[in-house]
């Protein structure tokens, strides 16, 4: 990274260190472009959010309701704030695409070079193994971070509050383990029990199509074949009705 520049200061709070499991690829392409959303603190003379307690102790009728013009006037960004962080922005050759005084959110796009330039980092590209879910198992992806902290202007720092789309990495994922001492649940044994709840006198309910394993907590996707639960009703005079499936 190059040398900080002497009117700059680092953004506390910014700080980025690559997983000791994640494998350097270079560089980020000085081309790539990114959209990037800088947050700005309220402004100066917004009066306190009011604390949970002022909702526990009020009711829903009693509190009142902002529009958005008077929250922004009241808890948003200083307009004069966001022309100036709009203003730095361009003066590094990247696009101001929105400025939100409500979300006190200035939203700027350019390449990883301006980026770079404007926010005195060096984004670089990463790889590491993640597992999103029990059933794809573990896979490689890749992403851009950067090392280190980012950096602002010495007359922003206090108006800048966070630097969000350097990092792209994905941080989602969904549950990889059941609850202890559990196993997953059959679709026709899931089928069954739910059929014996719904079952009313005359009916019975049969299973159409061979169903896959149920992973507990997975909910079946109705259409699919091994959904498909059949009612049928016993006439005492006509032969057997189907009726309309249940799902």
């Amino acid at each position: 990274m190059a040398t900080t520049p002497r009117n700059y200061r680092r953004l506390e709070g910014s700080e980025l260190q690559p997983s000791l499991r994640a494998r350097p690829l270079g560089p980020a392409s000085e081309t790539e472009t990114l959209s990037v959303t800088i947050i700005l603190r309220r402004r100066p003379d917004s009066p306190p959010v009011p604390e949970p307690a002022h909702y526990l102790h009020t009711s829903p009728s009693e509190r009142r309701r902002l529009s958005e013009r008077d929250f922004s006037a009241r808890y948003g960004a200083e307009p004069a704030e966001i022309e100036k962080v709009a203003d730095f922005a361009r003066g590094h050759g990247l696009t101001v695409d929105e400025t939100h005084a409500a979300r006190r959110t200035v939203v700027v796009s350019g390449t990883v070079a301006q980026v770079n330039q404007a926010f005195n980092v060096s984004l670089q590209n990463y790889e590491h193994e993640v597992e999103r879910s029990r059933r794809s198992g573990r896979k490689t992806e890749r992403y851009r971070s950067y090392d280190g902290f980012i950096h602002v202007p010495a007359d922003l720092t206090e108006v800048i509050v966070g630097v969000f789309g350097l990092d792209n990495r994905r941080i989602t994922k969904r549950g990889l383990a059941d609850p202890p001492n559990t196993n997953p649940i059959p679709i026709a044994t899931h089928r069954n029990l739910q059929c014996r709840r719904l079952q009313a006198p005359g009916f019975e309910c049969r299973i159409q199509a061979q169903e896959p394993a149920l992973e507990a907590g997975q909910q079946p996707v109705p259409g699919d074949a091994a959904s498909r639960l059949v009612p049928r009703r016993r006439h005492p005079l006509h032969r057997d009705r189907e009726a309309t499936p249940i799902l």
